[in-house]
């Protein structure tokens, strides 16, 4: 795995708050035989009982980014003695830090990614490939609100993976997972900016969400509405094209 990596700063009127972020590709030659550094020994033993080895390889290397992120916010880490839990479904943990920390992982096709935050300051991730042979699906799960938003623009197919991106992101934010009602994932509004999508919810006005397009993905954060993100360097997201 060779990650590609980025301080993510977000600015407050009083302060930056630093986060990280890690992207990475699964390669197939990587001998899923052998633990990595960074894997600890509790994570190894659960990857281990995932009977098919797509899964096995998503789940690695999920954690992985999210270490090799956590990293780059104390580098003095022991990355093997630290492993990463779930108290709730889909809300990762870390045991074995002292600071607290919000963990973001999103798994899409041979791509993961992660966003470690300050616990007081949470930023959550998703990342979605447009692929038309799902946009029935995501329809089915949107309000009428916003497929009258998707309805006037002139991709509608890429407007519904983004709006789906922020729901998923939302999701984790609340640490409900999609089984939460879709009403209260609502959107409010979207609007063009120099390089990416930002918009806001119709029931959270203290969160923002912004997203990017880049090739056939939509990458999107959600993050407190008062903090302000200055952007991904351009290589950052490069692995994407």
């Amino acid at each position: 795995m060779n990650p590609s990596l980025q301080i993510l700063e977000f600015h407050r009127s009083d302060k930056i708050i630093p986060s990280a972020f890690a992207l990475a590709k699964s390669s197939p030659s990587e001998d899923l035989t052998v633990r990595s550094p960074e894997i600890s020994l509790f994570e190894w033993e659960r990857a281990l009982q995932f009977q098919h080895e797509r899964a096995r390889h998503s789940f690695l290397l999920g954690r992985r980014c999210a270490k090799k992120a956590l990293q780059l916010l104390d580098p003095s880490l022991d990355l093997s003695k630290i492993s990463l839990t779930s108290a709730l479904p889909g809300h990762p943990l870390f045991t074995g830090v002292l600071d607290p920390y919000e963990v973001s992982i999103s798994h899409s096709l041979d791509f993961a990614l992660s966003v470690i935050s300050p616990a007081t300051h949470p930023v959550t991730i998703d990342l979605e490939r447009i692929r038309p042979e799902r946009i029935e699906a995501i329809h089915r799960m949107l309000t009428d609100h916003e497929k009258q938003m998707i309805e006037i623009t002139p991709d509608p197919h890429s407007t519904a993976t983004l709006i789906w991106t922020a729901k998923e992101a939302l999701s984790k934010w609340l640490r409900s997972g999609m089984s939460i009602d879709f009403q209260i994932l609502e959107i409010q509004s979207l609007q063009q900016e120099s390089d990416r999508i930002t918009g806001t919810f119709e029931h959270l006005f203290h969160l923002r969400f912004e997203s990017w397009s880049i090739g056939d993905w939509w990458l999107t954060m959600v993050f407190p509405n008062k903090s302000r993100f200055h952007g991904f360097t351009p290589r950052t997201l490069d692995l994407l094209q």
